[in-house]
């Protein structure tokens, strides 16, 4: 069952405590910024290297994080759920990856925290589901079942890769994102957020909505609003390009391995 509307509002999700979604559903994703704002080009142009710290830390995190996975397939497996501090180390490794990306792919200049944390003030957002119960059979075979997502998610991966390389150099000559690639970036990012979800047991529900959301409720009446991704027309173009860059970089990265 949904949660109220009260519990969502148009400027964006609860800020009061950790934002959280109903049982079940996958992971949400919200930016501050509702169309991209002007961003600061010096930053832009040194976007790598000032990222450069982050990614490295991230690494080493990530790496305790794989085993930690594999703790948590068991433990799932096992008792059916997964619970406790491995289950919020994981959601924390997601959060934190989810800010690294979202600031080198442009949809922010605030530098993201070194945490683990549901940081309040951080203008991009996950809302992590509570616990759920796991189904078993799915737990056993996760692995293959998250093929398909993991093939999408890495076409996503690679292709917003490539387009943002032509994002960086719209932001050094315009100083902004265009809003259809700041469409795009949200929605990559939200997917292969659900994706990693999905494949640590932090939710049951196979990602999806790589192209954003819809709904048939009328404008104000949709109590995720605040959360959904709802893509322009260009923003649809933008995505499509971003598959198409994505599978062409993927059959060559490849095509040696064919």
């Amino acid at each position: 069952m949904p949660p109220p509307a009260a519990e969502f509002s148009a400027a964006g999700p609860p800020w009061k405590g950790s934002p959280a979604t109903p049982s079940g559903l996958p992971l949400h994703m919200w930016v501050l910024d509702p169309s991209p704002l002007r961003r600061d080009r010096f930053t832009c142009a040194i976007r790598l290297i000032v990222v450069f710290p982050q990614a490295i830390v991230l690494l080493f995190v990530e790496i305790v994080a794989f085993f930690a996975v594999i703790a948590a397939w068991f433990v799932a497996l096992f008792t059916g759920r997964l619970v406790g501090g491995l289950r919020e180390f994981i959601a924390g490794v997601v959060r934190w990856s989810v800010r690294v990306q979202g600031y080198l792919f442009f949809l922010t200049d605030t530098y993201p925290p070194y945490s683990l944390d549901d940081d309040h003030t951080y203008p991009i957002r996950l809302a992590i589901p509570p616990p759920v119960e796991l189904n078993r059979a799915a737990v056993l075979f996760r692995l293959f079942i998250a093929i398909p997502s993991w093939i999408v998610a890495n076409v996503l991966g690679a292709g917003l890769t490539v387009v943002s390389i032509a994002s960086w150099f719209m932001l050094l000559v315009a100083g902004r994102l265009p809003v259809p690639l700041f469409e795009a970036t949200r929605a990559v990012l939200r997917y292969q957020a659900r994706f990693y979800g999905y494949f640590s047991m932090l939710t049951p529900e196979y990602p999806w909505g790589a192209m954003g959301d819809s709904s048939s409720l009328p404008a104000g009446s949709d109590p995720y609003e605040a959360w959904s991704i709802k893509l322009s027309s260009g923003g649809r173009t933008a995505m499509l390009v971003v598959i198409v860059v994505g599978v062409i970089t993927e059959l060559i990265n490849n095509r040696g391995h064919l």
